[in-house]
Protein backbone atom coordinates (compact mmCIF):
# COMPACT_ATOMS: atom_id res chain seq x y z
CA UNK A 1 0.00 0.00 0.00
CA UNK A 2 2.54 2.37 1.21
CA UNK A 3 4.25 1.97 -2.62
CA UNK A 4 1.73 2.36 -4.23
CA UNK A 5 0.66 5.42 -2.47
CA UNK A 6 4.06 6.65 -3.19
CA UNK A 7 3.81 5.69 -6.51
CA UNK A 8 0.84 7.91 -7.11
CA UNK A 9 2.13 11.20 -5.44
CA UNK A 10 5.22 10.75 -7.42
CA UNK A 11 3.06 10.64 -10.58
CA UNK A 12 1.18 13.13 -9.91
CA UNK A 13 3.20 15.59 -8.21
CA UNK A 14 5.27 16.17 -10.95
CA UNK A 15 4.08 19.22 -13.04
CA UNK A 16 6.06 21.35 -15.51
CA UNK A 17 5.54 24.86 -17.32
CA UNK A 18 4.33 23.03 -20.40
CA UNK A 19 2.12 20.33 -18.37
CA UNK A 20 -1.77 20.36 -19.61
CA UNK A 21 -4.34 22.51 -17.50
CA UNK A 22 -6.94 19.84 -17.31
CA UNK A 23 -4.15 17.00 -16.15
CA UNK A 24 -2.56 19.06 -13.99
CA UNK A 25 -6.06 20.03 -12.07
CA UNK A 26 -7.00 15.82 -12.72
CA UNK A 27 -3.49 15.43 -10.81
CA UNK A 28 -4.20 18.02 -7.99
CA UNK A 29 -7.25 16.71 -7.68
CA UNK A 30 -5.92 13.33 -6.77
CA UNK A 31 -3.18 14.43 -4.30
CA UNK A 32 -6.17 16.45 -2.41
CA UNK A 33 -8.85 13.41 -2.04
CA UNK A 34 -5.72 11.19 -0.94
CA UNK A 35 -4.60 13.62 1.62
CA UNK A 36 -8.51 14.31 2.93
CA UNK A 37 -9.21 10.64 3.05
CA UNK A 38 -6.15 10.68 5.43
CA UNK A 39 -7.18 13.07 7.37
CA UNK A 40 -10.48 12.28 7.88
CA UNK A 41 -9.29 8.79 8.62
CA UNK A 42 -7.24 10.21 11.63
CA UNK A 43 -10.00 12.33 12.82
CA UNK A 44 -12.58 9.52 12.88
CA UNK A 45 -10.53 7.07 13.81
CA UNK A 46 -10.03 8.80 17.75
CA UNK A 47 -14.19 9.03 17.41
CA UNK A 48 -16.02 5.83 19.66
CA UNK A 49 -19.25 4.94 19.89
CA UNK A 50 -21.35 3.05 22.38
CA UNK A 51 -24.54 2.57 20.95
CA UNK A 52 -25.74 0.01 18.70
CA UNK A 53 -27.36 0.93 15.43
CA UNK A 54 -27.79 -2.21 13.89
CA UNK A 55 -26.81 -3.81 11.12
CA UNK A 56 -28.76 -2.28 8.21
CA UNK A 57 -28.56 0.64 6.15
CA UNK A 58 -29.70 3.33 7.87
CA UNK A 59 -27.84 2.03 10.87
CA UNK A 60 -24.97 2.12 8.97
CA UNK A 61 -25.52 5.78 7.66
CA UNK A 62 -26.74 6.99 11.03
CA UNK A 63 -23.54 5.42 12.98
CA UNK A 64 -21.32 8.01 10.25
CA UNK A 65 -23.01 10.90 10.83
CA UNK A 66 -22.87 9.90 14.52
CA UNK A 67 -18.70 9.84 14.03
CA UNK A 68 -18.91 13.36 11.87
CA UNK A 69 -20.85 15.04 14.57
CA UNK A 70 -18.51 13.77 17.04
CA UNK A 71 -15.72 14.79 15.17
CA UNK A 72 -16.87 18.07 14.50
CA UNK A 73 -13.78 20.23 16.07
CA UNK A 74 -11.47 18.33 14.69
CA UNK A 75 -12.99 18.91 11.39
CA UNK A 76 -13.38 22.24 11.77
CA UNK A 77 -16.86 22.99 11.52
CA UNK A 78 -19.97 24.75 13.24
CA UNK A 79 -22.58 23.50 11.56
CA UNK A 80 -23.33 20.53 9.21
CA UNK A 81 -26.71 19.21 7.34
CA UNK A 82 -26.62 15.38 6.76
CA UNK A 83 -28.84 13.93 3.99
CA UNK A 84 -29.48 10.14 5.30
CA UNK A 85 -31.77 7.68 3.00
CA UNK A 86 -33.40 4.55 2.47
CA UNK A 87 -35.13 3.15 -0.42
CA UNK A 88 -37.60 0.10 -0.45
CA UNK A 89 -41.29 1.56 0.35
CA UNK A 90 -43.15 0.92 -2.64
CA UNK A 91 -44.70 -1.57 -1.40
CA UNK A 92 -47.72 -2.62 -3.90
CA UNK A 93 -47.97 -5.59 -2.15
CA UNK A 94 -47.43 -7.25 1.11
CA UNK A 95 -47.33 -3.73 2.29
CA UNK A 96 -47.82 -4.53 6.08
CA UNK A 97 -45.76 -7.21 6.78
CA UNK A 98 -42.87 -5.07 4.63
CA UNK A 99 -42.94 -1.92 6.11
CA UNK A 100 -42.99 -3.53 9.84
CA UNK A 101 -39.62 -5.22 8.96
CA UNK A 102 -37.97 -2.17 7.97
CA UNK A 103 -39.82 0.03 10.77
CA UNK A 104 -37.80 -2.12 12.98
CA UNK A 105 -34.43 -1.30 11.12
CA UNK A 106 -35.08 2.05 11.35
CA UNK A 107 -36.40 2.61 14.78
CA UNK A 108 -32.76 0.98 15.81
CA UNK A 109 -30.90 2.94 13.90
CA UNK A 110 -32.65 6.03 15.08
CA UNK A 111 -32.56 4.78 18.75
CA UNK A 112 -28.59 4.65 18.62
CA UNK A 113 -28.41 8.27 16.78
CA UNK A 114 -30.68 9.78 19.82
CA UNK A 115 -28.62 7.74 22.53
CA UNK A 116 -25.45 9.00 21.13
CA UNK A 117 -26.90 12.84 21.44
CA UNK A 118 -28.09 12.38 24.49
CA UNK A 119 -24.89 11.36 25.83
CA UNK A 120 -23.16 14.32 24.16
CA UNK A 121 -25.83 16.96 25.16
CA UNK A 122 -26.59 17.50 21.78
CA UNK A 123 -30.19 17.12 21.73
CA UNK A 124 -30.70 21.20 21.61
CA UNK A 125 -28.58 21.55 18.39
CA UNK A 126 -29.61 18.69 16.09
CA UNK A 127 -32.66 18.50 14.44
CA UNK A 128 -33.74 14.72 12.84
CA UNK A 129 -36.54 15.34 10.31
CA UNK A 130 -38.20 12.31 8.49
CA UNK A 131 -39.90 12.39 5.27
CA UNK A 132 -40.77 10.31 2.19
CA UNK A 133 -41.26 11.50 -1.12
CA UNK A 134 -44.68 10.85 -1.92
CA UNK A 135 -47.53 9.30 0.47
CA UNK A 136 -49.16 6.22 -0.24
CA UNK A 137 -53.06 5.40 -0.65
CA UNK A 138 -55.07 4.91 2.62
CA UNK A 139 -57.14 2.04 0.45
CA UNK A 140 -55.17 -1.51 -0.07
CA UNK A 141 -54.55 -2.95 -3.63
CA UNK A 142 -55.81 -6.37 -4.81
CA UNK A 143 -52.43 -7.51 -3.68
CA UNK A 144 -52.63 -6.17 0.07
CA UNK A 145 -50.17 -2.90 -0.72
CA UNK A 146 -50.92 0.17 -1.52
CA UNK A 147 -49.98 2.43 -4.70
CA UNK A 148 -48.81 5.93 -4.92
CA UNK A 149 -50.66 8.91 -3.35
CA UNK A 150 -49.91 12.16 -3.46
CA UNK A 151 -49.73 14.25 0.52
CA UNK A 152 -47.70 12.85 3.29
CA UNK A 153 -46.11 13.70 6.40
CA UNK A 154 -43.03 14.89 7.88
CA UNK A 155 -41.76 14.19 11.18
CA UNK A 156 -39.18 16.50 12.96
CA UNK A 157 -37.59 15.68 16.76
CA UNK A 158 -35.34 18.12 18.47
CA UNK A 159 -34.33 19.02 21.71
CA UNK A 160 -35.36 22.26 20.96
CA UNK A 161 -38.38 21.81 19.49
CA UNK A 162 -41.84 22.51 20.33
CA UNK A 163 -42.84 19.08 20.34
CA UNK A 164 -46.20 17.34 20.85
CA UNK A 165 -47.82 19.03 17.84
CA UNK A 166 -49.17 18.51 14.80
CA UNK A 167 -48.87 21.61 12.08
CA UNK A 168 -50.91 22.26 8.82
CA UNK A 169 -54.26 21.19 7.93
CA UNK A 170 -54.88 17.33 9.19
CA UNK A 171 -57.80 15.91 6.68
CA UNK A 172 -61.38 15.78 8.72
CA UNK A 173 -61.84 12.38 7.24
CA UNK A 174 -60.20 9.93 4.86
CA UNK A 175 -63.30 9.34 2.46
CA UNK A 176 -63.53 11.12 -0.81
CA UNK A 177 -66.87 12.20 -1.00
CA UNK A 178 -66.67 14.19 2.11
CA UNK A 179 -63.53 16.10 2.25
CA UNK A 180 -62.10 18.50 -0.36
CA UNK A 181 -58.80 17.74 0.18
CA UNK A 182 -59.54 13.81 -0.33
CA UNK A 183 -59.23 12.50 -3.32
CA UNK A 184 -60.28 8.47 -4.53
CA UNK A 185 -58.89 5.92 -2.56
CA UNK A 186 -57.38 8.34 0.49
CA UNK A 187 -54.87 10.43 -1.94
CA UNK A 188 -54.61 13.25 0.33
CA UNK A 189 -53.78 16.82 -1.39
CA UNK A 190 -51.05 18.32 0.06
CA UNK A 191 -52.07 21.56 2.20
CA UNK A 192 -48.72 22.48 3.72
CA UNK A 193 -44.95 23.06 1.23
CA UNK A 194 -42.23 21.33 2.05
CA UNK A 195 -40.56 24.71 2.02
CA UNK A 196 -42.81 25.60 5.18
CA UNK A 197 -40.53 23.34 7.74
CA UNK A 198 -37.67 24.48 5.45
CA UNK A 199 -38.50 28.28 6.34
CA UNK A 200 -38.55 27.89 9.92
CA UNK A 201 -35.64 25.66 10.31
CA UNK A 202 -33.73 28.16 7.71
CA UNK A 203 -34.10 30.35 10.62
CA UNK A 204 -32.77 28.47 13.36
CA UNK A 205 -29.70 28.10 11.16
CA UNK A 206 -29.92 32.06 11.80
CA UNK A 207 -30.57 32.60 7.55
CA UNK A 208 -33.21 35.85 8.82
CA UNK A 209 -32.29 37.93 5.59
CA UNK A 210 -35.21 38.34 2.81
CA UNK A 211 -32.64 37.87 0.02
CA UNK A 212 -31.05 35.12 2.03
CA UNK A 213 -33.92 33.04 2.59
CA UNK A 214 -35.01 33.65 -1.06
CA UNK A 215 -31.85 32.37 -2.14
CA UNK A 216 -32.17 29.29 -0.31
CA UNK A 217 -35.66 29.16 -0.55
CA UNK A 218 -36.61 30.53 -3.83
CA UNK A 219 -40.32 29.11 -3.86
CA UNK A 220 -41.32 30.14 -0.84
CA UNK A 221 -42.53 33.58 -2.07
CA UNK A 222 -45.41 31.15 -3.26
CA UNK A 223 -46.99 30.19 -0.14
CA UNK A 224 -48.00 33.77 1.56
CA UNK A 225 -47.98 33.09 5.46
CA UNK A 226 -48.56 29.35 4.96
CA UNK A 227 -44.81 29.00 5.66
CA UNK A 228 -43.69 28.15 9.57
CA UNK A 229 -41.04 29.85 11.29
CA UNK A 230 -38.72 29.47 14.16
CA UNK A 231 -41.00 30.72 16.79
CA UNK A 232 -43.47 27.86 15.29
CA UNK A 233 -41.05 25.48 15.54
CA UNK A 234 -38.58 25.69 18.20
CA UNK A 235 -38.43 27.03 21.79
CA UNK A 236 -35.97 29.19 21.45
CA UNK A 237 -37.42 30.87 18.03
CA UNK A 238 -37.97 34.65 18.03
CA UNK A 239 -38.81 35.03 14.17
CA UNK A 240 -41.82 35.79 12.85
CA UNK A 241 -42.98 35.87 9.32
CA UNK A 242 -43.25 39.83 8.10
CA UNK A 243 -46.98 40.69 7.39
CA UNK A 244 -48.58 37.74 8.51
CA UNK A 245 -49.24 39.05 11.91
CA UNK A 246 -51.99 40.73 11.21
CA UNK A 247 -55.58 40.87 8.88
CA UNK A 248 -55.66 38.60 5.68
CA UNK A 249 -57.45 41.22 2.60
CA UNK A 250 -59.14 39.24 -0.27
CA UNK A 251 -59.29 40.30 -3.65
CA UNK A 252 -60.55 38.71 -7.11
CA UNK A 253 -58.48 39.38 -9.95
CA UNK A 254 -59.86 39.36 -13.43
CA UNK A 255 -57.48 38.50 -16.66
CA UNK A 256 -58.65 38.07 -20.23
CA UNK A 257 -56.68 35.44 -22.36
CA UNK A 258 -56.88 34.04 -25.89
CA UNK A 259 -56.70 30.37 -24.74
CA UNK A 260 -58.37 28.17 -22.15
CA UNK A 261 -56.16 27.54 -19.19
CA UNK A 262 -54.91 28.76 -15.57
CA UNK A 263 -52.51 31.18 -14.42
CA UNK A 264 -48.98 29.17 -14.48
CA UNK A 265 -46.88 29.38 -11.04
CA UNK A 266 -44.90 32.06 -12.67
CA UNK A 267 -47.63 34.12 -13.23
CA UNK A 268 -49.19 33.64 -10.24
CA UNK A 269 -45.95 34.95 -8.33
CA UNK A 270 -45.73 37.91 -11.06
CA UNK A 271 -49.56 38.80 -10.20
CA UNK A 272 -48.40 38.77 -6.34
CA UNK A 273 -45.72 41.17 -6.84
CA UNK A 274 -47.89 43.29 -8.77
CA UNK A 275 -50.39 43.66 -5.57
CA UNK A 276 -47.57 44.05 -3.27
CA UNK A 277 -45.74 46.66 -5.14
CA UNK A 278 -49.35 48.61 -5.25
CA UNK A 279 -49.91 47.82 -1.39
CA UNK A 280 -46.03 49.00 -0.62
CA UNK A 281 -47.19 52.38 -2.27
CA UNK A 282 -50.03 52.29 0.54
CA UNK A 283 -48.41 51.38 3.57
CA UNK A 284 -45.41 50.91 5.30
CA UNK A 285 -46.09 47.54 7.20
CA UNK A 286 -45.04 44.68 5.70
CA UNK A 287 -47.10 43.11 3.00
CA UNK A 288 -47.75 39.44 1.32
CA UNK A 289 -49.73 37.47 -1.26
CA UNK A 290 -50.29 34.45 -2.41
CA UNK A 291 -53.00 32.86 -5.23
CA UNK A 292 -55.31 30.84 -4.67
CA UNK A 293 -58.24 29.71 -6.65
CA UNK A 294 -59.08 29.95 -10.25
CA UNK A 295 -62.04 29.88 -12.45
CA UNK A 296 -62.63 30.30 -15.71
CA UNK A 297 -65.30 31.12 -18.12
CA UNK A 298 -66.16 31.28 -22.01
CA UNK A 299 -66.54 34.28 -23.64
CA UNK A 300 -67.46 36.26 -27.07
CA UNK A 301 -65.40 39.56 -27.77
CA UNK A 302 -66.33 42.17 -30.20
CA UNK A 303 -65.28 40.78 -32.56
CA UNK A 304 -67.06 37.45 -31.99
CA UNK A 305 -63.56 35.81 -30.79
CA UNK A 306 -63.49 33.43 -28.16
CA UNK A 307 -61.96 34.32 -25.12
CA UNK A 308 -61.30 33.05 -21.27
CA UNK A 309 -62.03 35.34 -18.76
CA UNK A 310 -59.80 34.01 -15.35
CA UNK A 311 -60.65 34.88 -12.39
CA UNK A 312 -57.75 34.37 -9.45
CA UNK A 313 -58.46 34.54 -5.89
CA UNK A 314 -55.67 36.41 -4.19
CA UNK A 315 -55.00 36.55 -0.18
CA UNK A 316 -53.41 39.94 0.89
CA UNK A 317 -52.20 38.94 4.66
CA UNK A 318 -50.55 42.25 6.42
CA UNK A 319 -49.82 44.29 9.49
CA UNK A 320 -51.56 47.00 8.33
CA UNK A 321 -55.50 46.20 9.82
CA UNK A 322 -57.03 49.01 6.98
CA UNK A 323 -54.94 47.36 4.20
CA UNK A 324 -57.83 46.11 2.39
CA UNK A 325 -59.15 49.76 2.05
CA UNK A 326 -55.90 51.15 1.09
CA UNK A 327 -55.40 48.74 -1.96
CA UNK A 328 -58.03 48.89 -3.18
CA UNK A 329 -57.91 52.68 -3.36
CA UNK A 330 -53.90 52.35 -4.86
CA UNK A 331 -55.26 50.02 -7.46
CA UNK A 332 -57.99 52.63 -8.88
CA UNK A 333 -55.48 53.69 -11.46
CA UNK A 334 -54.75 53.09 -15.03
CA UNK A 335 -51.83 51.68 -15.12
CA UNK A 336 -52.37 48.74 -12.57
CA UNK A 337 -54.33 47.12 -15.78
CA UNK A 338 -50.90 47.76 -17.88
CA UNK A 339 -49.44 46.28 -15.11
CA UNK A 340 -51.30 43.30 -14.48
CA UNK A 341 -51.48 42.26 -18.13
CA UNK A 342 -48.07 42.85 -18.59
CA UNK A 343 -47.16 39.30 -16.51
CA UNK A 344 -49.69 37.33 -19.01
CA UNK A 345 -47.35 35.08 -21.12
CA UNK A 346 -49.38 35.00 -24.33
CA UNK A 347 -49.00 33.62 -27.94
CA UNK A 348 -51.57 36.60 -28.83
CA UNK A 349 -51.20 37.90 -31.88
CA UNK A 350 -50.37 41.80 -32.01
CA UNK A 351 -52.44 42.64 -34.68
CA UNK A 352 -50.96 46.35 -34.23
CA UNK A 353 -47.40 45.25 -35.01
CA UNK A 354 -48.44 43.06 -37.94
CA UNK A 355 -50.42 45.65 -39.78
CA UNK A 356 -53.60 43.17 -39.26
CA UNK A 357 -55.73 44.90 -37.51
CA UNK A 358 -57.39 47.31 -40.48
CA UNK A 359 -57.39 50.45 -38.17
CA UNK A 360 -57.53 53.69 -40.41
CA UNK A 361 -55.36 55.67 -38.08
CA UNK A 362 -54.44 54.63 -34.29
CA UNK A 363 -54.47 50.69 -33.38
CA UNK A 364 -53.92 49.56 -29.54
CA UNK A 365 -52.91 46.01 -28.90
CA UNK A 366 -54.88 44.06 -26.54
CA UNK A 367 -54.78 40.79 -25.06
CA UNK A 368 -56.89 39.01 -26.85
CA UNK A 369 -57.67 41.53 -29.83
CA UNK A 370 -57.08 45.18 -30.26
CA UNK A 371 -58.30 48.49 -30.38
CA UNK A 372 -58.85 51.34 -32.54
CA UNK A 373 -58.90 55.16 -32.46
CA UNK A 374 -58.19 58.41 -34.43
CA UNK A 375 -56.21 61.46 -33.88
CA UNK A 376 -57.99 64.91 -32.82
CA UNK A 377 -60.70 65.98 -35.83
CA UNK A 378 -61.99 62.05 -36.87
CA UNK A 379 -64.32 60.43 -35.61
CA UNK A 380 -63.88 56.65 -35.44
CA UNK A 381 -66.90 55.07 -37.74
CA UNK A 382 -69.15 53.02 -35.25
CA UNK A 383 -69.47 50.58 -38.33
CA UNK A 384 -66.51 48.90 -38.93
CA UNK A 385 -64.97 50.13 -35.60
CA UNK A 386 -61.99 50.85 -37.84
CA UNK A 387 -62.23 53.68 -40.47
CA UNK A 388 -61.58 57.28 -39.40
CA UNK A 389 -64.17 59.90 -40.37
CA UNK A 390 -63.29 63.57 -40.62
CA UNK A 391 -65.07 66.09 -38.25
CA UNK A 392 -67.39 68.22 -40.43
CA UNK A 393 -66.69 71.31 -38.61
CA UNK A 394 -62.60 70.50 -37.78
CA UNK A 395 -60.49 73.41 -38.50
CA UNK A 396 -58.49 72.78 -41.68
CA UNK A 397 -59.19 68.75 -41.53
CA UNK A 398 -57.27 67.06 -44.44
CA UNK A 399 -59.47 65.44 -47.05
CA UNK A 400 -58.07 62.03 -45.88
CA UNK A 401 -56.75 60.43 -42.85
CA UNK A 402 -52.92 60.26 -42.05
CA UNK A 403 -50.70 57.30 -42.27
CA UNK A 404 -51.07 56.12 -39.23
CA UNK A 405 -47.14 56.29 -37.19
CA UNK A 406 -47.43 52.88 -35.18
CA UNK A 407 -44.37 51.25 -33.93
CA UNK A 408 -43.55 48.34 -35.63
CA UNK A 409 -40.69 45.83 -35.88
CA UNK A 410 -38.82 47.99 -37.87
CA UNK A 411 -35.62 44.42 -38.21
CA UNK A 412 -37.98 42.39 -39.98
CA UNK A 413 -37.23 44.27 -43.21
CA UNK A 414 -33.77 45.30 -42.75
CA UNK A 415 -30.75 43.43 -43.88
CA UNK A 416 -28.77 41.70 -41.51
CA UNK A 417 -24.79 40.93 -41.65
CA UNK A 418 -22.64 39.68 -39.33
CA UNK A 419 -18.92 38.99 -38.59
CA UNK A 420 -18.26 35.53 -40.13
CA UNK A 421 -20.78 32.75 -40.75
CA UNK A 422 -20.19 29.43 -39.03
CA UNK A 423 -22.46 26.31 -39.03
CA UNK A 424 -24.11 27.57 -41.88
CA UNK A 425 -26.37 29.96 -39.60
CA UNK A 426 -26.71 33.06 -41.69
CA UNK A 427 -27.25 36.73 -40.15
CA UNK A 428 -30.98 36.99 -41.34
CA UNK A 429 -32.12 34.06 -39.11
CA UNK A 430 -31.46 36.69 -36.06
CA UNK A 431 -34.94 38.84 -38.10
CA UNK A 432 -36.55 35.84 -38.96
CA UNK A 433 -39.33 36.14 -36.75
CA UNK A 434 -38.72 33.04 -35.03
CA UNK A 435 -37.51 33.45 -31.30
CA UNK A 436 -37.30 29.98 -30.33
CA UNK A 437 -34.09 29.98 -28.57
CA UNK A 438 -33.26 25.84 -29.63
CA UNK A 439 -30.33 25.50 -31.89
CA UNK A 440 -32.20 22.43 -33.36
CA UNK A 441 -34.93 24.77 -34.65
CA UNK A 442 -32.78 26.51 -37.37
CA UNK A 443 -33.55 29.96 -35.64
CA UNK A 444 -30.29 30.84 -34.21
CA UNK A 445 -27.70 33.08 -36.29
CA UNK A 446 -24.16 32.18 -35.40
CA UNK A 447 -20.58 33.50 -35.89
CA UNK A 448 -17.52 32.01 -36.01
CA UNK A 449 -14.94 32.06 -33.26
CA UNK A 450 -13.38 35.35 -33.56
CA UNK A 451 -12.20 38.80 -31.53
CA UNK A 452 -14.63 40.86 -31.50
CA UNK A 453 -17.32 39.26 -33.13
CA UNK A 454 -20.79 41.19 -34.40
CA UNK A 455 -24.04 40.75 -35.93
CA UNK A 456 -26.22 43.95 -37.36
CA UNK A 457 -28.86 45.22 -39.30
CA UNK A 458 -29.53 47.68 -41.63
CA UNK A 459 -32.56 49.38 -41.21
CA UNK A 460 -34.91 50.50 -44.55
CA UNK A 461 -34.71 53.71 -43.50
CA UNK A 462 -33.93 55.97 -41.38
CA UNK A 463 -35.96 55.97 -38.36
CA UNK A 464 -36.52 56.05 -34.47
CA UNK A 465 -36.06 53.75 -32.25
CA UNK A 466 -38.32 53.12 -29.31
CA UNK A 467 -36.46 49.96 -27.62
CA UNK A 468 -34.03 46.76 -28.87
CA UNK A 469 -34.83 43.12 -27.41
CA UNK A 470 -32.15 40.45 -27.99
CA UNK A 471 -33.18 36.85 -27.64
CA UNK A 472 -30.64 34.68 -26.35
CA UNK A 473 -29.81 31.14 -27.37
CA UNK A 474 -30.68 28.85 -24.58
CA UNK A 475 -29.47 25.42 -24.68
CA UNK A 476 -27.46 24.70 -21.82
CA UNK A 477 -23.97 24.85 -24.10
CA UNK A 478 -24.18 28.46 -25.02
CA UNK A 479 -26.23 30.78 -22.94
CA UNK A 480 -23.55 32.36 -21.61
CA UNK A 481 -22.20 33.16 -25.47
CA UNK A 482 -24.17 36.40 -25.72
CA UNK A 483 -24.43 38.00 -22.21
CA UNK A 484 -21.11 36.24 -20.82
CA UNK A 485 -17.53 36.31 -21.61
CA UNK A 486 -17.29 40.27 -21.60
CA UNK A 487 -20.77 40.86 -22.33
CA UNK A 488 -21.39 42.75 -25.41
CA UNK A 489 -22.64 46.09 -26.52
CA UNK A 490 -26.43 47.08 -28.69
CA UNK A 491 -25.09 50.37 -31.15
CA UNK A 492 -27.83 52.21 -32.87
CA UNK A 493 -25.66 53.59 -35.92
CA UNK A 494 -26.52 56.24 -38.61
CA UNK A 495 -25.29 58.73 -41.07
CA UNK A 496 -24.22 62.35 -39.94
CA UNK A 497 -24.56 65.22 -42.51
CA UNK A 498 -21.74 64.55 -44.43
CA UNK A 499 -22.56 61.00 -44.95
CA UNK A 500 -20.31 59.76 -42.43
CA UNK A 501 -21.59 56.51 -40.15
CA UNK A 502 -21.57 57.35 -36.49
CA UNK A 503 -22.95 55.59 -33.29
CA UNK A 504 -25.61 57.38 -31.94
CA UNK A 505 -26.37 55.63 -29.35
CA UNK A 506 -25.49 52.58 -27.25
CA UNK A 507 -26.49 50.62 -24.23
CA UNK A 508 -24.92 47.44 -22.74
CA UNK A 509 -26.02 44.04 -22.57
CA UNK A 510 -23.66 43.21 -19.85
CA UNK A 511 -21.90 40.26 -18.25
CA UNK A 512 -25.62 38.31 -17.49
CA UNK A 513 -25.28 34.50 -18.29
CA UNK A 514 -28.37 32.59 -18.86
CA UNK A 515 -30.82 35.58 -19.96
CA UNK A 516 -33.17 34.32 -22.30
CA UNK A 517 -34.30 38.05 -23.20
CA UNK A 518 -32.46 41.62 -23.20
CA UNK A 519 -34.67 44.17 -23.62
CA UNK A 520 -32.66 47.65 -24.21
CA UNK A 521 -34.74 50.86 -24.21
CA UNK A 522 -33.64 53.91 -26.50
CA UNK A 523 -36.39 56.09 -26.14
CA UNK A 524 -37.14 57.64 -29.57
CA UNK A 525 -33.08 57.63 -30.70
CA UNK A 526 -32.69 57.77 -34.46
CA UNK A 527 -30.78 55.73 -36.10
CA UNK A 528 -30.33 53.32 -39.18
CA UNK A 529 -28.73 50.34 -38.42
CA UNK A 530 -28.66 48.30 -35.15
CA UNK A 531 -25.64 46.49 -34.23
CA UNK A 532 -24.46 44.36 -31.54
CA UNK A 533 -20.84 44.01 -30.45
CA UNK A 534 -18.62 41.78 -28.37
CA UNK A 535 -15.35 42.93 -26.76
CA UNK A 536 -12.93 43.39 -29.16
CA UNK A 537 -10.53 41.99 -26.64
CA UNK A 538 -12.32 38.74 -26.09
CA UNK A 539 -12.33 35.93 -28.50
CA UNK A 540 -15.66 34.33 -28.98
CA UNK A 541 -19.03 33.42 -30.70
CA UNK A 542 -22.04 35.49 -31.19
CA UNK A 543 -25.40 32.98 -31.37
CA UNK A 544 -28.67 35.15 -31.31
CA UNK A 545 -32.34 33.54 -31.50
CA UNK A 546 -34.03 36.80 -32.23
CA UNK A 547 -33.20 40.79 -32.66
CA UNK A 548 -36.52 42.96 -32.21
CA UNK A 549 -36.17 46.84 -33.30
CA UNK A 550 -39.35 48.80 -32.32
CA UNK A 551 -39.70 52.06 -33.69
CA UNK A 552 -40.89 54.51 -36.23
CA UNK A 553 -39.76 54.71 -39.82
CA UNK A 554 -39.98 58.27 -41.32
CA UNK A 555 -38.21 61.27 -42.90
CA UNK A 556 -36.37 62.66 -39.46
CA UNK A 557 -33.09 65.32 -39.39
CA UNK A 558 -29.63 64.09 -39.40
CA UNK A 559 -27.68 61.97 -36.79
CA UNK A 560 -26.25 64.07 -33.75
CA UNK A 561 -23.10 61.84 -33.27
CA UNK A 562 -22.44 60.05 -30.24
CA UNK A 563 -18.74 59.18 -31.47
CA UNK A 564 -17.28 57.90 -34.51
CA UNK A 565 -17.90 54.12 -34.93
CA UNK A 566 -13.60 53.97 -35.50
CA UNK A 567 -13.33 53.91 -31.69
CA UNK A 568 -16.48 52.25 -30.74
CA UNK A 569 -15.47 48.88 -30.26
CA UNK A 570 -16.46 48.39 -34.23
CA UNK A 571 -15.29 47.09 -37.50
CA UNK A 572 -13.47 49.60 -39.52
CA UNK A 573 -14.99 49.00 -42.67
CA UNK A 574 -18.25 49.42 -42.04
CA UNK A 575 -18.82 52.68 -43.50
CA UNK A 576 -18.12 50.96 -46.67
CA UNK A 577 -20.31 48.40 -46.36
CA UNK A 578 -23.02 50.20 -45.28
CA UNK A 579 -22.39 52.88 -47.91
CA UNK A 580 -22.15 50.28 -50.38
CA UNK A 581 -25.53 48.85 -49.88
CA UNK A 582 -27.19 51.73 -48.90
CA UNK A 583 -29.46 51.78 -52.33
CA UNK A 584 -29.58 47.83 -51.92
CA UNK A 585 -28.21 46.35 -55.60
CA UNK A 586 -27.65 42.79 -53.93
CA UNK A 587 -27.77 41.44 -50.90
CA UNK A 588 -23.72 41.05 -51.21
CA UNK A 589 -21.62 43.29 -47.81
CA UNK A 590 -17.82 42.92 -47.69
CA UNK A 591 -16.36 43.75 -44.47
CA UNK A 592 -12.98 42.89 -42.97
CA UNK A 593 -13.01 40.21 -42.10
CA UNK A 594 -12.15 38.95 -45.07
CA UNK A 595 -15.97 37.06 -45.52
CA UNK A 596 -18.55 37.86 -47.59
CA UNK A 597 -22.45 37.05 -45.74
CA UNK A 598 -25.48 36.92 -47.50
Amino acid sequence: KDTLLALMADLNGNFTATSGMFGSLWSQKMVDSRKYTDDYTDVLDAVTVASSFGNGRVGRQLEMVTKLIKARVGRGVNRDAFHVEVGGFDHHANAKSNFNAQLLEINGAVEGFWSEMEAEGLTSDVIFIMSSEFGRTMTPNSGQGTDHAWGGNYFMASGSAKGGKILGEYPSTFFDNDDSYVLPRGRIIPTTSWDAIWHGISHWFDITDDADLDYVLPNRGSHGCNLFSDFDLFTSGSNNIAGCGGVIAFFDQVVVLSEERHLDPDEQRSLCDVYVSYANSATTLPTNCVAKDQTILELLDANNKTTYEVTINLEIPSDDEAIEVKLASAIQVPQFDVDVQSIIKTSDENECETGTSGCDQLCTDKVPGFECACNAGYTLDETDGKSCIADPDATSAPTRAPSPSVPVNLAATGLATQSSTCFGAVASRAIDGNTDPRWTRDSISHTCSERGSWWQVELVEPSLIDFVEVFNRMDSCCQHYLGGRGGAMVQLLDYDEGGEIVAVASADIGVSEGVSRFHLPFKQQRASAVRIQKDEAIRGTLPIAEVVVMGTAGNLPAATPLQNLAAARTNSNLAHALAADHTRPSTVVQVDSGRTNR
